[in-house]
């Protein structure tokens, strides 16, 4: 098993734009679900500025 790199280098330009878009589609999902820190209740000094919003 190859690094991701090296896999993504040895599939077809189609395979590359689907995986392309898959990954946009589920970092916009991640990005949509992080909530600014001072809207959520923790009992820990929390330094980042966003936090993952529990489902």
């Amino acid at each position: 098993m190859g690094t991701l790199s090296e896999l993504l280098e040895k599939c077809s330009p189609e395979m590359r734009q689907e995986i392309d878009e898959e990954v946009e589609k589920l970092r916009e999902e991640v990005m949509a679900s992080l909530v600014p820190a001072e809207n959520v209740t923790t009992r820990q000094d929390d330094i980042s500025t966003l936090v993952p919003q529990m489902p």
